[in-house]
C-alpha cells in the first residue's frame, strides 16, 4: 500500500519499497545501466522477485535500527544458533510471525556501527530531526533533481568537515615535530 501521507521518520520500510519515487538505488541503476533497466527492476510485473542478499537483509535490519527504532525490537530478534534444534525452532517460530531472524554477529556488527554513527558529531547531526524532516519532504515531492542537490549539500558539508580535520592532524603533527 503506498501511503498518502508520511510523517517524518514514521515510515516504515514496506511502505517505502512500496511508494513507486525513485530511491538512491533506482537513480544508480539509471546511472549504470539505463532507464529501460530501471523500468524492469521496478516496475514489470513478470520480472521475477527480487532475492534480497546477506547485505541486503543487513542493510534493511540496519536502516531499521537507525530510522525505526521504535519498532525495530517487534521486527528483528536474535538467534543464537540456527543449526541447533532449539534455534531452528525458535527461528521458525519467529519467522511465522512475520519476525526476521538475525545473527548474534550481524547484532552485535549493528549495535557498533549504530554506536559509532552517535559518537560521530557529523555523522550525528546528520541523523538530525530537522535534518530527517528535510530528506523526507524530498522524497515526499518525489524530485530526484532536489535530492540530487542535497546529497550533493551533504557531500560538501562532510568535505568541508574532512578538510578541517585534516587541517588539524597537520596541526598537531607540526606541534609534535616543534616546527
Amino acid at each position: 500500500m503506498i501511503t498518502s501521507e508520511i510523517e517524518p521518520l514514521s515510515v516504515d520500510f514496506a511502505s517505502y519499497q512500496a511508494d513507486p519515487a525513485f530511491s538512491a538505488s533506482d537513480l544508480k541503476i539509471i546511472t549504470k545501466q539505463n532507464a529501460r533497466a530501471l523500468w524492469h527492476s521496478k516496475f514489470n510485473e513478470l520480472a521475477p522477485p527480487k532475492v534480497p542478499t546477506p547485505a541486503m537483509k543487513f542493510g534493511t535490519m540496519f536502516h531499521a535500527m537507525i530510522l525505526e527504532n521504535d519498532s525495530f525490537y517487534s521486527k528483528f530478534k536474535v538467534v543464537e544458533d540456527k543449526r541447533t534444534k532449539k534455534g531452528k525452532e525458535q527461528a521458525l517460530e519467529y519467522e511465522k510471525k512475520g519476525i526476521t531472524v538475525i545473527t548474534p554477529q550481524d547484532a552485535a556488527l549493528a549495535d557498533n556501527m549504530m554506536s559509532a554513527i552517535m559518537a560521530n558529531s557529523t555523522a550525528y547531526d546528520l541523523l538530525d530531526k530537522e535534518y530527517k524532516k528535510l530528506i523526507v519532504a524530498e522524497v515526499k515531492e518525489k524530485n530526484p533533481v532536489k535530492l540530487i542537490q542535497l546529497e550533493a549539500k551533504t557531500s560538501q558539508i562532510y568535505q568541508e568537515r574532512k578538510k578541517i580535520l585534516k587541517d588539524l592532524k597537520t596541526l598537531i603533527e607540526a606541534e609534535k615535530t616543534d616546527v
